[in-house]
Parts: C-alpha cells; structure tokens; sequence
C-alpha cells in the first residue's frame, strides 16, 4: 500500500501541461504516471485506474492501493477480452496505442479514473483528464 495526502484545494487545468490526449501527443512527456498529479475540468484530484480505498474525509491522509498494478496511476488498455495490460508510463501507454490497443475496451473506452475528494470510481475521455506539472516542479 501507497500513502497519498488529499489536497484541500481544488487544482488549476489552466497550470496544466495539457489534457491526457495532449500529453499523449507529446513525446517530451515521458516517465512514470506517477510522476504527475491530475483534475478534472472542475479542478477536483483524481488517480487514473481503478482503485478499492476506504471512504475518504477531506484533509486525511488515507492509504491508497493500486489494483493489479504496482503503481498507484496507470492506465487500462485492451486488445480483445483475452488481452489486457495496465500502463504506468507514457511510453508504455504509447506503445500500447501503436500496437492497435484501446484506451479501456471497445464496448467501454476512456480512462478509468478515482476521485480523490469523493473516492468514487468513474471513466472519463482523455480530453477531460488534466495533466499537471511533474511532482516536485511548478
């Protein structure tokens, strides 16, 4: 298990280095998901994958575990119902798209997301995912 800090203030998709599709776009964006934090058009923290947490109060820090991943964020890809793969890099993710795979499934595509504030899970389009500058950078 991963320790995370919920932030108390919404985050800013105007600071943002692009949407998940951008950042897809872009080779200079490149490492480990985990490398950067994410929002929503409204500015509310979310982690990209699917994730079991215990019900959250605004300002604890609660454990966070990944599911089937050791990463904390990644992504789900899929090929057909018998080939499927979380990516937790970029590189990862981009190999995975030139090899014809599928950002979650043909019947239900987009990214897998949960929302720190509510720890709710949900799917969204990588157009309404915000990436945000690489931890420990402004």
């Amino acid at each position: 298990m991963k320790t995370i800090e919920l932030r108390q203030t919404p985050l800013d998709p105007e600071l943002a280095l692009g949407t998940i599709a951008e950042c897809v776009s872009n080779p200079a964006v490149t490492g480990s998901f985990d490398n950067f934090e994410y929002c929503a058009a409204n500015g509310r923290q979310l982690l990209l994958g699917h994730h079991d947490i215990d019900a959250v109060r605004p300002g604890h820090v609660i454990r966070a575990e990944s599911f089937q991943s050791p990463s904390l964020n990644y992504v789900f890809v899929s090929k057909d119902p018998q080939h499927q793969r979380h990516a937790a890099t970029w590189q990862e993710l981009r190999y995975y798209l030139e090899e014809s795979w599928v950002i979650g499934t043909e019947r239900y595509p987009g990214v897998k997301i949960w929302f720190a504030s509510t720890a709710r899970n949900s799917r969204r389009e990588l157009e309404r995912i915000f990436v945000l500058h690489e931890h420990g950078t402004t």
